[in-house]
């Protein structure tokens, strides 16, 4: 998305390695059918990822429709970033998540929770 890369210019301009993370290999025993998950920004030397959560992309119904969640309970998918967030924390990385919602309505703040998370100054 627009937002997602504007997000991503933004940690470059401070972490030039930032980049996104593709299909991230998770182990998750009482989920097996779960393989491996994304994250939009991830800065690998701070152990620390981004999540840009936009509201059409994250709703049940678009979930429920991905074919890689065909095997995905209910309530697996009502429960996604809680399942992602713990999947990587076990590996020892912290997820943000900013809301397309909040993006839209105060972005300035949302700048101010990356700087913050990823300890940038100023």
């Amino acid at each position: 998305s627009i937002a997602e890369q504007e997000i991503l210019k933004f940690v470059k301009s401070f972490i030039p390695e930032a980049e996104k993370l593709n299909r991230s290999k998770v182990c998750i025993p009482s989920k097996p059918f779960i393989k491996s998950f994304e994250i939009d920004i991830y800065v690998k030397s701070l152990n620390k990822g981004i999540e840009y959560d936009g509201t059409y992309h994250h709703s049940f119904g678009r979930m429920r429709a991905d074919k890689r969640k065909k095997l995905w309970s209910d309530d697996d998918i009502r429960n996604y970033h809680e399942i992602k967030d713990v999947a990587f924390l076990l590996k020892g990385i912290q997820i943000l998540h900013i809301k397309e919602e909040d993006w839209e309505y105060d972005r300035q703040s949302c700048i101010l929770q990356i700087k913050k998370f990823l300890g940038i100054e100023g």
